[in-house]
């Protein structure tokens, strides 16, 4: 079944897809639609990808990293979401007990990776990747591993100058209007694309999760 997307959801995806933006940062509240859409927009992006390898005789291998706390959380918010979606097309797919996962696209590894100690940074940044997803960002900014969170975008150097060169944030409500990533990642971004994803931004929500969400906001200020 074809799920149909909202407008700030095509937006969303455009923005990953097209060549005009390179960094993405995207706020978004449980059953908001932010995770499907970045899904969704990273494998139309492999295929944009490819599709300008093959014009332009690039041979070189594109990779795609995509952090998360917890390798047990990307399973659950992000691969399970692109699996459904790739549904009757071909991928290949490595997700055992050894340390490397990934999805294989078109010659296009997705590889993961859990942030939640030191040991994590020296896995990630073993071979460059053109595009870089964090998830739960806010979240990972405040475990005591800023220095290196800082440095992950330092993978992407060998691409600074390709069309398709992406970095891409998600991250829950959550923290004060001081909290250290909204200074430096969002406060600090001002020439980045900024999304803020509600539940009434995704129309399979049923209407009567969405009224209760805006009574939420209503009685409580949301940070961020």
């Amino acid at each position: 079944m074809e799920i149909i997307l909202s407008k700030k959801q095509q937006q969303l995806i455009n923005d990953i897809t097209g060549t005009d933006t390179h960094e993405i940062y995207v706020l978004g509240s449980r059953q908001s639609g932010k995770t499907y859409s970045i899904c969704e927009g990273i494998l139309e992006y492999i295929d944009k990808l490819s599709e300008y390898a093959k014009e332009h005789n690039e041979t070189r291998q594109y990779n795609i990293v995509i952090v998360g706390w917890t390798i047990e959380t990307l399973k659950g918010n992000i691969v399970d979401n692109f699996t459904s979606i790739l549904k009757g097309k071909k991928y290949i797919m490595k997700w055992g007990t050894t340390d490397e996962k990934y999805i294989l696209i078109k010659n296009i590894k997705i590889s993961f990776y859990g942030f939640n100690n030191q040991t994590s940074f020296n896995k990630i940044l073993g071979k460059p990747f053109i595009c870089l997803w964090i998830d739960e960002a806010a979240k990972i900014y405040q475990g005591g591993l800023k220095e290196t969170f800082d440095q992950l975008t330092g993978g992407q150097a060998s691409f600074s100058n390709h069309p398709y060169l992406k970095t891409i944030h998600s991250f829950n409500v959550e923290g004060s209007d001081r909290h250290p990533y909204k200074v430096k990642y969002i406060d600090g971004k001002p020439n980045a694309k900024h999304y803020t994803f509600y539940p009434f931004d995704n129309i399979v929500v049923p209407y009567l999760l969405k009224l209760n969400f805006l009574n939420h906001i209503y009685h409580k200020h949301l940070l961020f």
